[in-house]
């Protein structure tokens, strides 16, 4: 039994290209803005040295990080995965790019679950879906479909796809109805917001709803998702909420941007038909969303031929029978292309032509990379496994609506954590309620005095405890602010132990003891009016500083 039937909902390939771009452009920047921070996260000098991490993994998890602790070692990884990116951007390698960005990026969720921030959480689903479906078919440097054979419905359908597509859905759903079970300071414009966006983004995944109106919906979908991004503290989540929201394109949304090469009816001569010049103008059409210029061979016009034989290598003829040649013919197929008109201010467009025309070949080996075909999901066995998982994974995201701070049930951890799809993509922006819980760790010197700890660095004299609402600034923007939250929770016992020995570590001429005290505000407990500190940490500096070597 196929579970690709014409039941199962259809995403076009190029939509799939669009996720696929989009997911490794945020790859790449993930990586690159946690590079700085590589010996911080990841390494034993950090925040979360492996001998406290054991703890908090479950028995499924694993992480490439767990082989070795060093800085160098975390700085490499973080590279491979900038590369991976990279590749899977461009649809280089496509298969084997996903799977390791996978890898490296499980792996990193796995080494430090504290630092994980709600976009890296949603990039872990796309990309876990998106490694079961044919995203490098088009606009790929792997190898286009042959222009002369196109797919006769360049759609894909299979379970996989259809929980993506669930995925895609569930993000906005699940914000506003978290702005809507959490009322409070605000929560009532972002839940309308929200709950617009819902609305729009339901109706746009209707089965029969096709053409413009579809096409209004996702855009006034992704204006919605930006809007949110422009006024909350979400991080990189709306933009790549919006992205994500392209798959949904059906196919009549792209043919649109061929309808202006079609009308023209221009034509594109080279000297050898199958050799490699034509084979490279193949991947430029693929990438130019030109496909509608057909690709002909000098022989079949005398008038190219003869141009061919005066030492040009490319014709282009428009629709007044002109002839562009050369580096000439490349610039007009860059100005044509709907995806280039955004450069067309830098006036780039005869520098690139001379690029491209430099790298196409006068002779030699012919490009032989084809796409190896995606089967549709053809096992009961495993459409239902899949279905669980999917199931599982939108299930912890929901588990959580009422309460942003739980955890998932430990069913569903089980299901997901060695796929690293239980961190929530509600860890995002402050709760509408504000900030209700807090850490406050308190440095006790030699004399007696109390002083505030993680301030120390930027006030060498030390200032007083610090039991108000604040942040510790452990990691840069909103990562190190999710990873103050994360550890204000009173679960997390060896995180907070290893934050207290790194700072017994740094200001050893300082501090004798520490203690990290979790303060919760009245609107946590609304049965009291003021404030409650509860000690979550006692720690003596003294044998810190013994392990160490320090006197």
């Amino acid at each position: 039994m196929s579970f690709a039937s014409t039941a199962l909902p259809a995403l076009d390939l190029r939509s799939l290209a669009v996720l696929r771009a989009s997911v490794g452009l945020f790859l790449l920047i993930d990586a690159l803005s946690r590079l700085a921070g590589a010996g911080l996260l990841y390494a034993d000098i950090g925040l979360l040295p492996r001998r406290h991490l054991l703890d908090l993994l479950e028995p499924a998890q694993w992480s490439l990080y767990l082989i070795n602790g060093s800085v160098p070692f975390a700085s490499l990884l973080l590279l491979l995965q900038a590369l991976a990116a990279a590749f899977l951007m461009f649809g280089r390698h496509t298969r084997g790019a996903a799977l390791l960005s996978w890898l490296l990026l499980v792996s990193a969720a796995a080494r430090n679950p504290l630092a994980v921030t709600p976009a890296e959480a949603y990039l872990l689903a796309l990309l876990s879906w998106g490694l079961l479906l044919p995203w490098g078919r088009r606009w790929s440097l792997d190898g286009p479909a042959p222009v002369d054979a196109p797919e006769a419905e360049p759609v894909h359908r299979s379970v996989a796809a259809a929980i993506l597509g669930l995925h895609v859905l569930a993000l906005p759903l699940l914000y506003a109805l978290r702005a809507w079970l959490q009322p409070g300071a605000g929560a009532t414009t972002t839940a309308l917001v929200l709950a617009i966006a819902v609305a729009i983004l339901l109706l746009a995944a209707l089965p029969g709803l096709r053409g413009w109106p579809r096409r209004v919906a996702l855009v006034l979908y992704m204006a919605g998702a930006l809007a949110v991004a422009a006024w909350g503290d979400y991080g990189a989540l709306p933009w790549l909420a919006a992205a994500a929201s392209l798959v949904l394109l059906e196919p009549g949304s792209w043919q649109l941007l061929n309808r202006r090469t079609e009308r023209r009816q221009w034509r594109l001569y080279v000297e050898t038909p199958a050799g490699p010049v034509e084979r490279r103008l193949q991947y430029l059409q693929e990438m130019l969303a030109l496909r509608a210029i057909p690709v002909l061979a000098a022989d079949s016009s005398a008038r190219v031929l003869r141009l061919i034989q005066g030492g040009h290598h490319l014709v282009l003829i428009d629709h007044d029978d002109r002839a562009h040649l050369d580096v000439q013919a490349l610039q007009l197929l860059l100005q044509m292309s709907p995806l280039t008109w955004p450069l067309r201010p830098l006036r780039a467009g005869a520098w690139a032509a001379r690029r491209l025309d430099a790298w196409l070949p006068q002779g030699g080996a012919t490009v032989t990379s084809t796409p190896v075909p995606v089967e549709p999901v053809r096992s009961r066995w495993l459409a239902a496994i899949l279905i669980v998982i999917g199931a599982a994974s939108l299930a912890a995201q929901a588990s959580t609506l009422r309460d942003p701070g739980s955890e998932p049930a430990g069913a569903l951890v089980a299901v997901l954590a060695p796929l690293a799809l239980q961190h929530r993509w509600l860890d995002a922006g402050r709760t509408p309620d504000g900030d209700s819980r807090w850490l406050a760790v308190v440095g006790e010197q030699a004399d007696g005095r109390l002083i505030d700890a993680p301030s120390l660095r930027r006030d060498p004299e030390g200032s007083a405890p610090n039991y108000g609402p604040h942040q510790i600034a452990l990691a840069p923007g909103l990562r190190g602010r999710l990873y103050a939250q994360r550890l204000a929770d009173s679960r997390q016992t060896g995180p907070r132990l290893a934050l207290a020995q790194r700072l017994c570590r740094r200001h050893a001429d300082q501090l004798v003891r520490l203690r990290v005290v979790q303060v919760l505000s009245p609107s946590a407990q609304p049965q009291s009016a003021v404030a409650e500190q509860r000690v979550l940490l006692r720690h003596e500096c003294i044998a810190t500083n013994r392990d160490a070597g320090l006197p």
